[in-house]
């Protein structure tokens, strides 16, 4: 017993400074979890965690995850121009504007890393997933969304980069959490989409040329944001996953008109060709 009070002594007597905790993912790595220990032994430095990421940023968690958004749209949509492929380029100049729009240097060191061409097969495949992995927990980003969106957009490079780069990502490309919408969200989510439906069909109605049919689809694109706060409850609707209450059965029936009126007028739209504009075409395929 007396053999480990001189230890204890020395263990109170050392300075503060000289401990510092570790990040909950290098506790992961202690503890023998496959990624974070991976990521140690190949010297790759470890994500943060969501909770870690808040301590750093604060309030300006939101304008980063904005930010990153933007990184990941232009990612991609220059990937579709250079045949799907994540080239070393298209890494390095997403690192760069990163930089410019202020993200967290983590997330523009893994871009780097993946632009430097001196990672193994094995490191890559690590870089990759610690980023990944970051753009979900951390910053809960749908990287699907947007790769899906990318490729359903029928444009020239230059102008699918320029439609992607004016997307109001602020309200796009958010994971959807599993669990069902409570009661209260989907009557609420119901009050919004059915005026707003009236509102894009108002708006369809007006196109009769090109011209036309451009203007409508940035008014369309101004109503994205609200549109996709209601994303949730939509997905339950369609795939029957809640039982509606009396006063959202009340409700069903303006939703379905409201939805029919939108229907009448793409249908209209479709046969002319949307008027020859690519833009509003792909602006509506957002709605869907």
């Amino acid at each position: 017993m007396r053999g480990a009070i001189p230890v204890l002594l020395m263990a109170v007597a050392m300075p503060s400074v000289a401990w510092e905790l570790p990040s909950q993912n290098e506790l992961a790595a202690v503890q023998g979890e496959s990624l974070q220990l991976a990521l140690c032994e190949s010297g790759i430095p470890l994500p943060p965690t969501r909770q870690e990421a808040r301590q750093r940023a604060g309030h300006h968690l939101g304008l980063e995850r904005w930010a990153v958004k933007k990184c990941l749209v232009y990612r991609t949509s220059r990937a579709k121009s250079e045949r799907y492929r994540l080239t070393p380029e298209n890494n390095a100049a997403t690192a760069r504007l990163a930089r410019q729009l202020g993200v967290s240097d983590i997330f523009c060191r893994y871009l780097e890393l993946l632009a430097g061409g001196g990672l193994s097969r094995r490191e890559e495949y690590l870089v990759n997933q610690a980023l990944q992995g970051m753009l979900r927990e951390v910053y809960g980003i749908d990287t699907l969304q947007i790769r899906l969106l990318s490729e359903s957009l029928d444009l020239p490079a230059s102008q699918h980069m320029q439609f992607m780069m004016a997307l109001p990502v602020y309200g796009m490309f958010d994971l959807v959490p599993d669990t069902p919408p409570s009661t209260g969200r989907v009557m609420a989510d119901m009050q919004i989409m059915a005026p707003l439906m009236r509102q894009m069909a108002q708006v369809l109605r007006t196109v009769c040329d090109e011209k036309t049919a451009d203007a409508a689809a940035a008014e369309l694109l101004a109503l994205l944001p609200v549109w996709n706060t209601t994303l949730r409850t939509r997905q339950a609707l369609v795939k029957q996953e809640i039982k509606l209450s009396t006063f959202e059965q009340m409700l069903m029936p303006l939703l379905n008109t409201a939805f029919e009126q939108v229907v009448q007028e793409r249908r209209r739209l479709g046969a002319a060709d949307w008027f020859g504009s690519a833009c509003l075409r792909s602006v509506d395929e957002l709605f869907r």
